[in-house]
């Protein structure tokens, strides 16, 4: 007996929690919230000791790629 009032106290309470349209209206207004807070991207420069900086990266690579981000 006891058994059966907990899997109906559960089964009630995961209905009322987990709703699909509860569930759909709560993300669809933390998604407005998101992308009402958004910034725009601005690409910065590379910073000396940058990802170009490596062994197998060749020099003339590094300089041709550093002279046009200038």
């Amino acid at each position: 007996m006891q058994l059966e009032a907990m899997s109906a106290a559960i089964r009630s309470h995961v209905g009322r929690t987990f709703d699909a349209d509860v569930c759909t209206a709560h993300y669809q207004r933390l998604f407005q919230r998101v992308y009402a807070q958004r910034r725009p991207w601005t690409p910065r420069p590379l910073p000396y000791g940058s990802r170009l900086d490596q062994p197998w990266i060749p020099n003339v690579v590094t300089k041709l790629a550093r002279r046009f981000i200038q």
